[in-house]
């Protein structure tokens, strides 16, 4: 995880960031913060998500804290991007992470209230496609039906963030299956997995059928869409959908792949009733300003990008 300190254009004094997860979300976020010009001061934070000592990361977040004891303070933000389970996770894999969630959360705002006398916002990354996962066409943002124990972890976290009554104000991102042109996470993924494999010959796994349909979002734009909310009014608690509304099947994302690479690609399904399920939304809730890339044109960046750093003559 990392601090951050952040310029406040509006007021007096700065924004205090504590963002928990630097994964493909986390990274995306931060990448967009530094384009910005708005991190005055960053201290990196060891952790380990495997292994959660809440007690030690809790006195150590105190210590990091007072290299900032010299700036005004006027607001705090929690960013939660943090997390390893997904739709294949067991009930006692999310009832773990849940638990972690919930304890590091209350122990943080607890500190922040301590050290700030304030309660801190807090902006958590959700998942639209752990939520309505098997609802092949989502309008009503209130219909929320997990199918699987990701999706039920998903949701208590949501319940958590509202009724807990420890930050001042929330946030929550429901995002759609999230991918990159950065090859730092190139393992990551249906579409990072196609674009390595292609290039080096070898057959991908996909868990799932041909035909099952996601809904795809750069994470490029995710960034972006997150850090302009950290300068909006709040309203408590606000919900946006960052997704496409523009449902991509895997057969077609393997289509696209063999266009871009120009190449025929192996490919084998597992089916995994877990993983299996269709999702879509509608264009009407997707979030107001969220810009929209290509995603064609951001995998071809990607096989740019690997072709460039690890795979020299590929074609």
């Amino acid at each position: 995880m990392r601090i951050y300190l952040l310029a406040n254009s509006d007021k007096n004094g700065h924004i205090l960031v504590l963002h928990f997860g630097l994964g493909q979300i986390g990274t995306a976020i931060l990448d967009r913060l530094r384009k910005s010009e708005l991190v005055l001061k960053q201290v990196p934070v060891p952790m380990s998500w495997k292994e959660v000592d809440l007690a030690g990361l809790i006195q150590t977040l105190k210590k990091t804290l007072r290299e900032f004891a010299l700036f005004p303070i006027n607001r705090c933000l929690i960013i939660w991007s943090a997390g390893k389970t997904d739709f294949l996770s067991t009930r006692q894999d999310t009832m773990e992470e849940l638990s972690m969630f919930q304890h590091c959360l209350g122990s943080t705002c607890a500190m922040i209230a301590e050290q700030y006398r304030m309660q801190p916002d807090l902006f958590l990354m959700g998942s639209a496609g752990g939520l309505h996962a098997g609802q092949h066409y989502v309008e009503d943002p209130s219909t929320l039906r997990p199918v699987n124990e990701y999706g039920r972890q998903k949701l208590h976290e949501e319940e958590f963030v509202r009724e807990a009554g420890i930050f001042q104000g929330v946030t929550i991102f429901r995002i759609s299956t999230v991918y990159t042109d950065s090859d730092l996470h190139a393992q990551r993924g249906i579409i990072s997995a196609l674009l390595i494999n292609g290039l080096r010959g070898s057959t991908t796994q996909l868990y799932g059928r041909p035909g099952t349909l996601r809904d795809y979002i750069y994470a490029g734009d995710l960034g972006r869409f997150v850090v302009a909310q950290i300068f909006q009014p709040l309203s408590d608690p606000t919900i946006h959908y960052v997704v496409s509304a523009m449902p991509t099947s895997i057969f077609q994302l393997q289509v696209i792949a063999e266009r871009i690479l120009r190449r025929k690609l192996y490919v084998t399904y597992r089916a995994d009733g877990r993983n299996t399920a269709s999702v879509s939304f509608a264009p009407s809730i997707i979030a107001s300003g969220l810009y929209l890339s290509d995603i064609g044109t951001q995998m071809s960046v990607l096989v740019g990008r690997l072709a460039s750093t690890h795979f020299r003559g590929y074609a």
